[in-house]
C-alpha cells in the first residue's frame, strides 16, 4: 500500500491512478471533503476519466445525491459534452453512500481519508493493491449501483 497525505498529493495519487487504470475504474463518493475545490478536482478528475475511456477504460461513478448538488456549473458542462454519451460510461446516484473510494481494475483500491481532528477536510488517500480486498470492495458496491438512479445533472 502507498498514502499521499495532504490536498494535492491526493488529487495526484488519484489522477495517477485513473490513468494507470487498464480496464475497469469504479468511483464512489458522498460530500467531499470542504477543503476541496470541486471546480479543480473535477476538471482534473474529469480530464483523466476521458483518457481512460479514449483508452477503453469501462468507468462507473455512483455519487450521494449531495456531492452532486454541490457539483459547479462548468463541471455540470463538461461532463455534458464529454461524458454524458460516453457508451463506456455511466454515472448513477444514491442515497446514504458513506465515505468516497475509488476500485481500479478489481485489485487496487483508494480509500479517501478525512481529517480525524476536522472531518471536513481531507487528510489523505490511501492506496492498497489486495485483490482479496479489492472484490469484498466490488461485493459490497453492487448492490448499491443495483439500486442507484442514472444521474441527471442540469447544466
Amino acid at each position: 500500500w502507498t498514502a499521499a497525505v495532504g490536498t494535492e498529493e491526493t488529487i495526484d495519487l488519484l489522477v495517477e491512478r485513473i490513468a494507470a487504470a487498464t480496464d475497469r475504474i469504479v468511483i464512489v463518493a458522498d460530500t467531499p471533503a470542504t477543503g476541496l475545490d470541486l471546480r479543480a478536482v473535477g476538471e482534473r478528475v474529469m480530464a483523466a476519466i476521458v483518457e481512460a475511456l479514449d483508452r477503453g477504460v469501462e468507468t462507473r461513478v455512483l455519487l450521494s445525491p449531495e456531492t452532486v448538488d454541490r457539483l459547479p456549473g462548468r463541471v455540470r458542462r463538461r461532463y455534458a459534452d464529454r461524458l454524458a454519451d460516453r457508451e463506456a460510461f455511466t454515472a448513477r446516484t444514491v442515497e446514504g453512500i458513506e465515505g468516497a473510494f475509488n476500485l481500479f481494475d478489481g485489485v487496487e483500491v483508494c480509500l479517501e481519508v478525512p481529517n480525524p481532528l476536522a472531518a471536513a477536510e481531507p487528510f489523505a488517500m490511501i492506496d492498497l493493491t489486495d485483490p482479496e480486498f479489492a472484490a469484498d470492495v466490488r461485493e459490497r458496491f453492487e448492490p448499491r449501483w443495483a439500486e442507484a438512479a442514472p444521474l441527471e445533472l442540469t447544466v
